[in-house]
């Protein structure tokens, strides 16, 4: 997390680099909600969530 301001406006980036493990991904997001209730701030956030939108992109290995 990096906080700094561009251009006169004040915001926080964020980079992400999720973990594979479901328990430990909800953990992260647990934590980014955390953060972002200490910084109210506009938030620029990206990475690798390492997230899904529909089951069907889930590859299943035998």
């Amino acid at each position: 997390m990096l906080q700094c301001t561009i251009d006169d406006f004040p915001c926080i980036i964020v980079n992400v680099y999720a973990p594979n493990i479901t328990l430990a991904r909800r953990n992260l997001w647990e934590e980014l909600l955390a953060l972002k209730a200490n910084h109210q701030n506009p938030w620029c956030i990206g990475g690798d969530f390492n997230e899904i939108r529909e089951v069907s992109e889930r590859l299943f290995l035998d």
